[in-house]
């Protein structure tokens, strides 16, 4: 079974308000269980400065935590704003897959 990649970009939409994500499907083999679909976020676009996608999906996942986190009633939990905080500064050091990232 050859695979062919459907690049697939939508919005989520969760208490008013709108998150757009970047998603990319293939079909895979199981063997005699028959195909199954599989969509992925793919994470190379969320280390790259620049991704090619036009869609930010690390923005989108920090916004959208960010508003479980209220609809949850744990926006004022110290907790969830430290966590928040600590994945946002992921973007300092993104273009680095390993934990030794140098900031200039």
């Amino acid at each position: 079974m050859t695979r062919q990649t459907t690049f697939i970009e939508d919005t989520l939409e969760l208490w008013g308000e709108r998150f757009p994500f970047y998603l990319e499907h293939q079909q895979i083999g199981l063997g005699a269980a028959g195909p199954a679909d599989f969509y992925y976020m793919p994470t190379s676009p969320l280390r790259k400065k620049r991704p090619k996608q036009k869609i930010s999906n690390f923005h989108s996942c920090l916004e959208h935590f960010r508003c479980v986190a209220q609809l949850g009633g744990h926006g004022n939990d110290w907790d969830q704003q430290r966590d928040h905080l600590l994945a946002s500064s992921y973007e300092l050091v993104r273009t680095d897959k390993g934990g030794s990232a140098h900031i200039p």
